[in-house]
């Protein structure tokens, strides 16, 4: 079986599952079925496997940047649009007397890079170098990338336009969609990422760092009731997206996430949105809080951004870093190198409020995904073979 029953188990009615490009190789999951149905599924394997595994920095790692090519499947066979397909046919097939909550998730843009080629032929190919310059992080500086990987990174570049393209078209079809069956002034919809992509800023790939463009990610509300189309720029976390839906519903967010001791779930530090998108405030919290995989932890309002590195040697050793965004929006001057400035102010801000959210919240799981733990295991099929007849010719 695939993971669908694990997933069911968080509270869904239906699930059709997508375990991404890459988990494509651990998880048979339903995407995985269609393709096999299709006999597609050692074809699109093979072509994951082509792109290489994921890499944070550009240089000097040329065999392994993601290739960003077109992607070897029929268009409607592309996972984002078939994910869009089984969307709208829920939708289509949702019960009359019911209300609908439906969670899509689409996979791009995410490596590989596999527009299909007319997504790719609606952008003409880079010949820019507006990359952000500067250093990589961990004091290490960005050097001069090479010809061929400037080769690489553009070409990359240009297919993940297109499949923030294709994505946007889904988002149109489920709004039309939407229309048609008379519920779309009857739906709220919320829209945003789990990361951004640093797409060679800075020297860097992937996600992983405290850069505006892998944790700044934008967050799209459309209430039917509240249509006054307002842009915001306060701080958000992603579990304040929670909240939100749970308000919604009707339920208060702590009282319905909190659990008994010792599950910590008591203390889920979300708050609900629906004060911004009624007009009712312009902000639901002074900042927001940013962690990754005990490397760094980041603070940002709406002045600053404050960074502090985990690993060090030795008590006091401690690494700091603070931006001001609106006059350095490329991140580049930690403030605290810079001479004659004096920010102790901003800085002993910062340090209270990192040190509030470690003592006020629990440590999260870091299992990010329900695949199989060590000494776990989950029953699946294994890499389907050449005489499964499910990919046989």
């Amino acid at each position: 079986m695939n993971l669908e029953k694990v997933i069911a188990g968080y509270g869904f009615d239906e699930v059709w599952e997508t375990a991404g490009k890459q988990l494509s190789r651990q998880n048979f999951c339903a995407y995985g079925q269609h393709l096999a149905d299709r006999r597609l599924l050692e074809q699109y394997r093979d072509f994951v496997d082509s792109a290489g595994p994921n890499t944070n920095f550009i240089e000097p790692l040329v065999d392994d940047t993601p290739n960003g090519d077109v992607s070897p499947l029929p268009e409607d066979d592309h996972v984002d649009i078939v994910t869009c397909d089984k969307i709208l046919q829920a939708i289509r097939d949702r019960p009359q007397d019911q209300p609908l909550f439906l969670f899509g998730s689409f996979c791009s843009p995410h490596k590989p890079f596999d527009p299909p080629q007319r997504y790719l032929d609606l952008f003409p190919e880079e010949t820019d170098e507006d990359l952000i310059a500067g250093a990589q992080a961990v004091c290490v500086e960005a050097t001069p990338l090479s010809a061929a990987n400037l080769k690489r990174l553009r070409k990359v570049r240009r297919s993940y336009k297109a499949l923030v393209r294709l994505v946007d078209d889904q988002i149109g079809r489920i709004l039309a969609c939407l229309e048609r069956e008379g519920i779309l002034d009857d739906t709220v919809i919320l829209f945003t990422s789990d990361h951004g992509e640093m797409m060679g800023d800075h020297g860097r790939l992937e996600k992983s760092i405290w850069y505006k463009q892998s944790i700044t990610v934008p967050t799209v509300i459309r209430h039917p009731e509240y249509l006054g189309a307002r842009v915001c720029n306060a701080p958000v976390e992603l579990t304040d997206l929670t909240a939100t839906i749970l308000d919604l519903a009707g339920l208060d967010p702590q009282q319905a996430l909190s659990k008994g001791w010792p599950a910590f779930h008591d203390r889920i530090p979300c708050r609900s949105l629906l004060p911004i998108v009624r007009g009712e405030a312009d902000t639901i919290r002074d900042f927001s809080f940013s962690e990754c995989s005990g490397d760094w932890q980041a603070l940002q309002d709406k002045d600053f951004k404050y960074v502090r590195w985990l690993r060090y040697d030795r008590p006091g050793a401690v690494r700091e870093e603070l931006y001001h965004p609106e006059t350095d929006s490329q991140e580049k001057k930690n403030l605290l190198t810079l001479p004659g400035g004096d920010y102790q102010e901003v800085l002993d801000l910062m340090r209270q409020r990192r040190e509030w959210v470690i003592d006020s919240t629990p440590s999260a799981q870091l299992r990010w995904a329900p695949l199989p733990a060590e000494g776990e295991h989950f029953s699946y099929p294994e890499r389907a073979s050449a005489t499964d007849p499910r990919v046989a010719e």
